[in-house]
């Protein structure tokens, strides 16, 4: 398993729900990313 984009939160420390939430979604979007094309719209719709 690739460990290059982890990241850590401690959750009710100095980050914002709006930067866990960015974090969350650019997370999908990079495995999203790493399907092809079908499958995308499979997970899309």
């Amino acid at each position: 398993m690739n460990k290059k984009h982890w990241n850590t939160v401690y959750i009710h420390k100095d980050v914002e729900q709006v930067q866990i939430n960015k974090m969350i979604d650019w997370s999908y979007d990079l495995v999203l990313q790493s399907f092809s094309k079908k499958k995308q719209q499979e997970l899309l719709y």
